[in-house]
């Protein structure tokens, strides 16, 4: 294990790991920088080794952050990307991926914020895709969007909206098409003891 050292009334150390840099012109692999590669231990009969990446806790204030991020292109370049996902399983279940905020006991939760960088141009889109069954019988993975419950208040709310300018964007919402039988789509509000919600359905004017 390494060693640490604690200097009250000061800054904690920085530990820096910084692969080697490459200071050839050349436009192919032969020119590229350093990779920094992590990797968890192998196990022959268990589960292998966990990587946990952990920011510093405060007895007084914020914990650290954790920011993963790739660095800005050249000139001619484009910026890195980001890839997060599981390891194949061939008898078993594949590995999810969970992405939470952490609770509050009294103040308000950490929001979750997913967002695509603006563009001159084109600005780039937003998927969100469940899983494909490839098998005879199989069953298609879902999508659901749920608002937050409140035990005495008001629930949260969902809005979705296209975007506007010169033309706001188009709306579509659709069931696809089958070999058998397509699939429902169901309209509804919620029961409610005093008064149940309506529906509304406005088209813009001009």
């Amino acid at each position: 294990g390494g060693l640490a050292s604690t200097f009250y009334g000061s800054l904690g150390g920085t530990v820096m790991v910084t692969a080697g840099a490459s200071n050839s012109v050349s436009a192919d692999v032969s020119g590229n920088g350093g990779d920094v590669l992590v990797a968890g231990g192998y196990a022959a009969g268990a589960v292998g080794g966990s990587i946990q990446l952990l920011s510093g806790f405060s007895s007084a204030t914020s914990s650290g952050d954790v920011e993963v991020l790739t660095a800005d292109s050249g000139a001619t370049g484009v910026s890195g990307e980001i890839s997060v996902s599981t390891g194949f399983s061939t008898l078993r279940n594949s590995g999810g991926i969970s992405l939470s905020t952490g609770a509050s006991y009294s103040a308000k939760s950490g929001s979750f914020n997913l967002s695509v960088g603006t563009a001159d141009i084109e600005a780039g889109g937003f998927l969100l895709t469940a899983g494909d069954a490839l098998s005879y019988y199989g069953l298609g993975g879902s999508i659901a969007m749920l608002a937050g419950d409140a035990e005495a208040g008001f629930g949260g709310a969902v809005n979705v909206s296209s975007g506007t300018g010169m033309y706001s964007g188009l709306m579509s919402l659709t069931t696809e098409a089958a070999t058998k039988d397509s699939g429902d789509m169901s309209l509804s509000v919620g029961v409610g003891a005093d008064v149940g919600g309506k529906i509304e359905l406005t088209a813009g004017t001009s």
